[in-house]
């Protein structure tokens, strides 16, 4: 595997080294988009914001807010 791709992976899985591992092991794990992280940076009440929170989770929608340093 390319190194460019690894750091495309390891960031899409917001820089959790066991996210990556998961990922680099072929196990289910949460990807992350340039687009997704656009609907994060609303309101919590618009509709991009509740579908990233219905197909991704509370967990992993908080987690990746903390790694773009959103509040």
């Amino acid at each position: 595997m390319e190194l460019d791709k690894a750091l495309e992976i390891f960031e899409s899985v917001s820089c959790s080294k066991s996210h990556l591992k998961w990922a680099l092991e072929k196990k289910t794990y949460t990807k992350w988009t340039d687009i997704d992280d656009i609907g994060l940076k609303g309101s919590e009440d618009t509709p991009e914001y509740q579908h990233l929170l219905k197909t991704k989770g509370a967990d992993e929608v908080e987690r990746r807010k903390k790694f773009l340093g959103i509040e």
